[in-house]
């Protein structure tokens, strides 16, 4: 087999010396020349003897061994749980930089070499340059083959980057399970200087040689767009499609607070199919455009949650933590073996795992995505095992530091530099073998980090979603029981017990009135109102609702697209509004409005829904151009934070949009599972356009940047890059923020290149959902001998020729639909990826309202007129009455009645004034037969 930096050389000499372009799926060296001295033993350095041995090449063709002791040496529990190993935790081997000239620092960003760990599984190295800015990130590394890795140093300053003083290879120690060997031996060679043709540098603008794209596709119907720099040469571009151009366009040049782009917009481009975009001298990577063009990511999110599984063998590890625990206060074995890793460590964080995985994962069951199930089964499982049975409070292993400790001998403990922070270490997976991890029962133990509330208003949540689910289902229906008995006792505690009692329970403070956490309270509340129907709960998520509602910001803001407003602000002081990982409140909104359809803060619901969908989640001004990644907002000037103007209110005060900062996959797929939520309480396929595009450029390719990257790791949905584990196939990136520098998928995070399993959750069920037909359920009445028929456009896709009381059908999205009924009943309907909807059809007695039509600017105290046309198809003429709710516009009737004609349409007309100028304005209708039944309509009032 030629080895992979044979093949690559090869590669890039072909992009240098002969091909006609520049392909953005490749890296692309402009210059390299070996590392002086790296084949010199003397030049090298360890820092732990009895934790490294150094030699010269072992193998052949290798320059440089380095064999780390992978034992932890035992354990010292004596200052139980705060847990020591007799070995170092973290060990390095160094090679010196310091006696070469520092200028080579500025012709050069790189540094590259091939590794070979000469072990059977789990391989991986740390990687870094000393000295200077802090470029550490673990590499994910084959077993047994060469793997070629880069530190580079792109986004220091010249003046940092000639303070490098030394390359540092590490280790860290976490033990060894069963059969695995105490040493381990990495080859080195080929140490050379690189300069890389990066994605980026400080600013937003990418490469003068990168087309920015995403990876994963585009959906036919949906707007499509490629990036270039604008210093990019050429002025048109074409589409290619097996070789063979299939479109011709111009690139657009824009400019705003990100900087100057040209822009390549081939939305006309339908047909599905493998492509990729040329312009002058460039070549994107190649994309999909399909209707499925999200599974690829969907399953690697998958395979990468099941990877991370704890507790079991899986593709990452063999079986382990078949011992876990023991309890911190009284050493009694616990079995709570389960869960998910964090990715980077061993460490298990229960309660934040199931905030952020499990629940996600049940969330995923009020869309049509069966099978992310049986990972959602897997953290049921591990949940009903994480209570104490005296107290009925959860088990913790959170963020136990000695550092941290009150008194002065634990806090030196720490110095030691032995210490396994959070039980971060392997197992011999025998119970009672005295290497267990300790699980922290909080009146037993010194709790310097207490959860925080918002894991376990997460936990309790994750809880009863399973409990709804399973109830419907009818599948696992013991475990489903006891999960809610103990969520519900646990969620009541919390609500009952002040902030003392709840320290003393391991439960930590949290800002209450952010709206991450009523957002998480309501969704606790309308969820156990569900599971027990006790009107505590209901009230509760009134209580927790009208605080949500409260907050929607209703100025208008004048930005250069178009009025905005109707986002929600993050507490009642209304000055600042972010996006945060669990924050889900639309989502909530919606389950309140369906649940209670007849109560009026069911039409305030819609109401604000409609506003936020018309004035905040379609205007551009709510993302970043042209990356589409959300804005955060506030009325503060942010000093250390990339920020830009957006708008400003009728009084002249400024609104600034920031980019997102730390964890930000989560937080973005909370906000686009979100989006698919109202998307499809509002049956609108432009929302879920919005809701994939959120996603679409964390799938882009990713060669070269700021931080090392191992060979497995080079494509777009990379595989994932952990200390512990090593390389597990498949996964995206984390890309986050840092000091000001946004991280598109072109800017390397120089901090690490870990994924943390807690930000996947949200993230990869917003993939499972785009990737997911919709299942639709018609409930018919007087439907005898009567046939179905549905087209997509001319076509027809599915044909029933006699209809049962209820028919369920799968179609894909987003597209719309014409069902055509052979009594003459046809309606059309969008229909949207993983939605999972019924709808109640009586063939002699059957209304169908369109969407009501009027101007979307009025005049203060001015006259409003609207119209909703509506269709009834049933045996005899009749009368149809609706509901009218409306906000900032005085209605003549709040009770309008409609005479219908058979099998026509008919048209609603509605009168009013307008109120409140500068202030959005809200009209809810709905057939009182069917409140479930709406349609809305929004506007400013000038």
């Amino acid at each position: 087999m030629k080895h992979l930096f044979t093949a690559f050389l090869c590669f890039f000499s072909l992009l240098t010396f002969g091909a006609d372009y520049i392909s953005s799926a490749n890296e692309r060296i402009t210059a390299a020349e070996p590392v002086a001295d790296a084949k010199n033993l003397e030049k090298w350095s360890i820092r732990r003897l009895k934790m490294n041995k150094l030699f010269k090449g072992k193998i052949e063709n290798s320059d440089i061994t380095i064999s780390f002791n992978e034992d932890h040496g035992g354990l010292d529990f004596s200052y139980f749980p705060y847990v020591f190993g007799k070995n170092p935790m973290l060990n390095s081997v160094v090679l010196s930089l310091a006696h070469i000239p520092r200028e080579k620092f500025n012709k050069y960003n790189a540094i590259s070499c091939e590794i070979y760990p000469d072990v059977p599984n789990r391989a991986s190295i740390w990687f870094e340059v000393g000295g200077s800015k802090w470029t550490q990130a673990c590499c994910p590394l084959r077993p047994r083959q060469w793997n070629r890795v880069t530190v580079c140093w792109s986004q220091q300053t010249p003046e940092q980057a000639r303070k490098i003083k030394s390359l540092v290879f590490s280790r860290q120690n976490f033990g060894r399970l069963p059969g695995d060997m105490q040493w381990s031996e990495y080859h080195i060679r080929n140490v050379r200087f690189e300069n890389i043709v990066v994605g980026s540098e400080f600013s937003w603008a990418p490469s003068a040689e990168k087309i920015i794209l995403p990876q994963c596709g585009f959906m036919p119907p949906y707007p499509k767009q490629a990036i270039f720099s604008d210093l990019h040469k050429a002025n048109d571009f074409a589409v290619i499609k097996n070789g063979k151009t299939v479109f011709n366009g111009k690139l657009q040049s824009i400019e705003n607070a990100q900087g100057k782009f040209k822009i390549a917009d081939f939305s006309a481009v339908t047909e599905p199919g493998t492509y990729l975009i040329r312009s002058g001298n460039l070549e994107s990577v190649p994309f999909e455009i399909s209707f499925n063009n999200m599974k690829k990511a969907a399953d690697l999110n998958m395979r990468f949650l099941y990877s991370m599984r704890s507790g079991m063998a899986t593709p990452a590890h063999p079986a382990c933590y078949l011992d876990d625990c023991v309890r911190s206060d009284n050493r009694k074995q616990v079995d709570v073996s389960g869960g998910w890793f964090d990715a980077s460590d061993l460490r298990g964080y229960h309660s934040m795992a199931i905030k952020t995985i499990m629940r996600p994962l049940v969330i995923a069951q009020q869309f049509n995505t069966p099978a992310v199930y049986e990972e959602a089964l897997w953290g049921a499982k591990l949940l009903a095992k994480l209570y104490d049975p005296e107290s009925g409070m959860p088990y913790t292993v959170h963020s136990l530091y000695p550092k941290n400790h009150p008194e002065k001998r634990m806090a030196d403990l720490f110095k030691l530099r032995h210490f396994y922070k959070v039980n971060n270490y392997w197992t011999d997976n025998k119970p009672n073998s005295g290497d267990e991890r300790a699980i922290h029962f909080a009146k037993g133990t010194y709790i310097c980090h207490p959860d925080l509330q918002d894991n376990h208003w997460g936990m309790t949540s994750a809880g009863v979603q399973f409990y709804l689910y399973n109830k419907e289902m009818n599948k696992d229906k013991e475990l489903a029981d006891k999960v809610l008995q103990l969520s519900q006792k646990h969620f009541d505690f919390m609500c009952d017990a002040d902030k003392s009692t709840l320290r003393k329970n391991g439960i930590g403070p949290y800002y209450q009135y952010k709206n991450n956490a009523v957002s998480l309270l309501l969704e606790n509340a309308i969820s156990f109102y569900l599971a027990t129907n006790k009107t505590y709960y209901r009230e509760l998520a009134f209580d927790f609702a009208n605080v949500l509602l409260r907050r929607q910001v209703r100025n208008v803001i004048s930005t250069p697209h178009g009025d905005f407003a109707g986002f929600f602000a993050d507490d009642d002081r209304r000055n600042s509004s972010s996006n945060f990982t669990d924050m889900q409140y639309l989502s909530n909104l919606i389950k309140v409005a369906d649940t209670f359809p007849a109560d009026m803060i069911s039409n305030r619901i819609i109401a604000a829904l409609q506003i936020y969908r018309d004035f905040y989640a379609k205007n551009p001004a709510a993302r970043i151009a042209p990356y589409n990644i959300p804005y955060n907002f506030t009325m503060t000037l942010p000093k250390k934070r990339f920020s830009a103007v957006i708008g400003t209110n009728s009084d002249g005060k400024k609104w600034y949009g920031t980019s997102l900062t730390g964890f930000i996959m989560g937080g973005i797929g909370a906000l686009s599972l979100d989006t698919l939520a109202l998307a499809q309480y509002m049956n609108d396929p432009e929302l879920q356009q919005a809701a994939a595009s959120l996603l679409y450029y964390h799938y882009g390719n990713n060669q070269s940047g700021r931080s090392l990257v191992a060979d497995v790791g080079a494509n777009c949905k990379r595989d994932i890059m952990s200390s512990a584990l090593g390389w597990v196939p498949g996964m995206g990136n984390n890309p986050d923020s840092i000091n000001g520098i946004p991280f598109i998928p072109y800017h390397r995070h120089y901090h690490s290149n870990e994924i943390y399993t807690q930000t996947q959750g949200n993230f990869a069920v917003a993939n499972a959902v785009l990737n997911a037909p919709a299942e639709l359920t018609f409930n018919f009445k007087n439907a005898d001998r009567i046939s179905m028929k549905i087209f997509d456009g001319k076509d027809c896709v599915k044909n029933f020729e006699k209809l049962n009381s209820s028919e369920t059908f799968e179609l894909t999205g987003a597209k719309e639909y014409e069902f055509v009924f052979s009594n003459g009943l046809k309606f059309k309907r969008n229909v949207l990826c993983g939605e999972k909807k019924s709808m109640d059809i009586d063939m002699d007695n059957f209304v169908f309202i369109g969407s009501i039509s009027g101007a979307k600017n009025l005049k203060a105290d001015g006259n409003a007129e609207f119209e909703l046309p509506v269709y009834a198809f049933g045996k005899n003429a009749r009368e149809v009455w609706f509901a009218v709710y409306s906000e900032n516009i005085a209605m003549e009737k709040s009770s309008v009645s409609l005479k219908t004609e058979n099998n026509k349409t008919s048209v609603l007309k509605l009168k009013g004034k307008a109120l409140k100028a500068n202030t959005p304005f809200a009209i809810v209708v709905r057939p009182k037969a069917n409140l479930k039944n709406f349609c809305a309509f929004s506007g400013i009032v000038r």
